[in-house]
């Protein structure tokens, strides 16, 4: 999955994640992303939009992250 290429430091990772959060119909598998997969968004939050607006859909659906980003 798209995860797995983030934590490999795959640049376009975030665009593609967040791109397969708004457009998939069906549920996706939010319990694999792992703090790991957090840390290696908000590297790349100054250089890539995506990475935010990815960050924010994962703490939609898991609410039990949020005090870890914070």
């Amino acid at each position: 999955m798209v995860v797995h290429l983030l934590t490999m430091g795959y640049r376009e990772a975030p665009a593609t994640m967040y791109l397969l959060m708004i457009v998939c119909e069906e549920e996706l598998p939010w319990d694999i992303i792992t703090k790991e997969h957090i840390d290696r968004l908000a590297d790349c939050l100054y250089g890539h939009v995506y990475a935010f607006h990815a960050l924010r859909e994962i703490l939609k659906n898991r609410t039990d992250l949020r005090d870890y980003v914070k």
